[in-house]
This record gives C-alpha cells, structure tokens and sequence, in this order.
C-alpha cells in the first residue's frame, strides 16, 4: 500500500531493519533509533503516559480517525484500539462521553 503526500507525491516508507531508498544518513538515523528502541524494550519499563480526561478524549478521537486508514498494519490497529478502549473504561460511568467515542468509531460521524 503506497502512501501519497498532499501533492500526490509517493510517501516512501523505509524498512529501519533494512532500509533502502534513503540517504546514508537517514540509514543510519533509522539505525540508531531502532537499537535506542530494543534498549529500552530490553529495560522493560514501559513508557508512561498521564492524560488529563479532555485530552485523553482528544488524543482517542484522533487514533479512531487514524483508524480510519486503509494502510495500518495490523499491529499498529491492536495498539490504537487498546488505548481508545482503555479511554472507554476510564470514562465507563459516563454516557455522554461514551457516547461521543461510540460515535468517533463510525465514519458517517465525520465532518469535513
């Protein structure tokens, strides 16, 4: 799946395990942020993230349109739907709000 820049310009995704198509530089860029990444991943300590309730209502609306794309991985959609879900549950006790996410998950919802 090709990914287009607002110019209808080819987007090139680069491999960080095998990257072709882009300079030296950002070869090795990529390089270094993957071996940064299975540092960390090593570490085990995840990364934590504090939201106050707007924005993390904010932050949810913009993953579901993000969910929207035909060009997410599968892996990405598990993460995305993992954290709009974990919003959902912060917000159990309180209709309006979800239904406001119930509503970010349906595409006729959109507004231009």
């Amino acid at each position: 799946m090709a990914l287009f820049d607002q110019h209808g310009r080819e987007i090139q995704q680069p491999d960080i395990r095998n990257p072709q198509g882009v300079s030296d530089v950002d070869a090795k860029l990529l390089a270094c942020m993957a071996a940064e990444i299975l540092t960390l991943n090593e570490e085990g300590e995840p990364m934590v993230i504090a939201l106050q309730p707007l924005s993390a209502v904010q932050l949810a609306g913009l993953i579901q349109l993000a969910l929207r794309h035909d060009g997410i991985t599968d892996t990405l959609r598990e993460i995305a739907t993992t954290f709009v879900d974990s919003v959902r549950e912060y917000f159990a006790e309180m209709p309006a709000t979800l239904e406001i996410l119930r509503r970010g998950d349906d595409p006729s919802q959109d507004l231009p």
